[in-house]
C-alpha cells in the first residue's frame, strides 16, 4: 500500500458491521445497529458481523434492544408514578491495561465484569454493554439514593475480586428519572456527565448526577399533592 510512491503499509485489515434495512427502522436506528455491528467485527480482527443485538463478547443486550429496554422502563414509570435509575460504568486505565497486557487479557477482563455486575446486581436489572469498556445497567422502580448504594456497593465487592492484572477500578455515575430529566437520552447524558466527573475526581468512586432545576421542578409538579381535600 503506497501514498505519493512511498509504500507505508503491506497490507490492510479491515472490520465490518452489516445491518439489515426494513421500512420501520429510522435512519438512526440503522446507523446504531451497523456500528454496534462493527465494533464486534473489530473485537474479532479482520472480520465481517451482523447486529443481533446483543454484544459479542459479553453477550449482554447492547445498542438498541438495550435502549428499548430502557425507553420501556421510563414508559411504565411514567404511567406508574416511578423512578428509574441508570448506572454507567467505565473502567478506570483500560487503555493502558490493554496495551501493558494485550487483547485477549482485557477481553477476558471485560467478560469477568460482566458476569460480576449480573452477578451484584441480579435478576431485576438489566445489565448492557455500551461499548468498549463501558456498561450500563437499568434499575426500574429504584431511587437515586438506592441506585447510588448498589452501585457502591458492587464497586467495592469488584475491587476486591482476584485478578490476573489486579483490581478493577471502576468510575461510575448515575442519573434517576424524572429527578435529572424525563427522557432516556437526556438520562444517559446525565449518568455519563457524573460518570465523567468520578473519574475526574482520581477514578474508583461512584458520583450521582446533578439535577436541572427545570427538571426538578418538573417532577415536584408531577407529584400527588397529600392530604388535600376535593
Amino acid at each position: 500500500f503506497t501514498v505519493d510512491g512511498q509504500s507505508i503499509a503491506k497490507s490492510i485489515t479491515i472490520s465490518i458491521g452489516v445491518a439489515r434495512k426494513t421500512h420501520r427502522k429510522t435512519s438512526s436506528t440503522l446507523l446504531t445497529e451497523c456500528m454496534e455491528a462493527w465494533a464486534a467485527a473489530g473485537a474479532q480482527g479482520n472480520a465481517i458481523s451482523s447486529y443481533s443485538g446483543s454484544d459479542a463478547l459479553t453477550r449482554l443486550p447492547s445498542g438498541q434492544p438495550l435502549l428499548d429496554q430502557l425507553t420501556g422502563a421510563l414508559e411504565d414509570a411514567s404511567s406508574a408514578g416511578g423512578a428509574v435509575s441508570v448506572i454507567q460504568i467505565d473502567i478506570d486505565g483500560f487503555g493502558s491495561a490493554n496495551v501493558e497486557f494485550g487483547s485477549a487479557a482485557c477481553d477476558e477482563m471485560l467478560q469477568t465484569l460482566a458476569s460480576s455486575l449480573e452477578h451484584q446486581f441480579g435478576e431485576k436489572a438489566t445489565v448492557g454493554r455500551l461499548w468498549s469498556d463501558e456498561f450500563l445497567i437499568i434499575l426500574a422502580k429504584t431511587r437515586s439514593e438506592d441506585a447510588a448504594f448498589a452501585a457502591e456497593a458492587a464497586r467495592r465487592a469488584i475491587q476486591e475480586q482476584e485478578s490476573p492484572e489486579g483490581p478493577i477500578s471502576l468510575s461510575i455515575g448515575v442519573a434517576t428519572y424524572p429527578l435529572h430529566s424525563g427522557d432516556a437520552g437526556g438520562l444517559l447524558r446525565k449518568a455519563r456527565e457524573a460518570r465523567y466527573l468520578s473519574q475526574q475526581d482520581g477514578g474508583g468512586r461512584t458520583r450521582v448526577a446533578e439535577a436541572d432545576q427545570m427538571v426538578t421542578k418538573t417532577s415536584q409538579n408531577h407529584q400527588t399533592p397529600q392530604g388535600e381535600g376535593p
